[in-house]
């Protein structure tokens, strides 16, 4: 199998890059904010892991992985779930239309970002316009 590059945001303590591994994927680059999870990725794997809000360009600069096969992410659920009050972008965890958006910037051949059941849901409640 050919090696395919990936690079992972908000990659937590592993599960799905290890899933990614798995397929094929070698991790150009992974980042997560957790720093127990930054560190369980360290000692597991020889990756370039970085620690830090994934959406602050001093932890990692989006250009330097352009063109990778496969930009994959766990971006925060709360904003769409119902335990988070499904707030969508107007909570501040949302990273879900930053994440689409940074495939613009990346122009990966392929975007995996993590199924969340409250994403296609409506609101619960509605949400205040400005």
């Amino acid at each position: 199998m050919a090696d395919l590059s990936a690079v992972e945001i908000c990659a937590g303590a592993g599960g799905q890059s290890l899933g990614l591994e798995l397929a094929g994927f070698d991790h150009a680059l992974a980042v997560e904010l957790d720093e127990n999870a930054v560190n369980t990725l360290r000692e597991n794997r020889d990756w370039d892991v970085r620690h830090g809000d994934v959406a602050d360009d001093s932890v990692w600069d989006p250009n330097e992985y352009v063109g990778v096969d496969l930009l994959a992410g766990g971006v925060p659920c709360p904003p769409f779930s119902i335990a988070g009050k499904q707030l969508g972008a107007a909570d501040e965890r949302d990273l879900f239309a930053w994440a689409v958006e940074l495939t613009g910037k990346m122009q990966p051949r392929a975007l995996l970002l993590e199924n969340v059941r409250g994403l296609s849901m409506p609101p619960s409640r509605p949400i205040a316009s400005t």
